[in-house]
């Protein structure tokens, strides 16, 4: 594994993100955005499947204060088209990385 994939891996299993639980991320084949949650990667994440939610993290926040009210992230995320990859190794091969 490339070392710049291996420092990604850890960061992303450490869980040390500025919006934790919910990482952004990029696709940079197709440049599409979205959100992974740490229930999704949190170890051991390479036997479970990684779920990328197509959505925008700051337009999450607009429809949350459209409620009027906090709402909890499983909330925001309803709904949202998602995309499943069995592996942290197949989500970087289809060129998803951390944003």
């Amino acid at each position: 594994m490339r070392d710049d994939l291996r420092l990604e891996r850890r960061r992303i299993l450490d869980g040390a993100w500025p919006h934790f639980p919910i990482l952004p991320v990029v696709n940079l084949k197709d440049r599409r955005t979205g959100l992974i949650a740490w229930v999704y990667v949190a170890p051991p994440a390479q036997d479970r499947p990684v779920r990328v939610y197509l959505a925008n993290i700051f337009e999450l926040g607009i429809e949350a204060k459209e409620k009027g009210r906090p709402v909890t992230w499983k909330e925001a995320l309803e709904g949202a088209e998602t995309v499943e990859y069995p592996t942290l190794a197949a989500f970087f091969e289809a060129g998803w990385r951390a944003d």
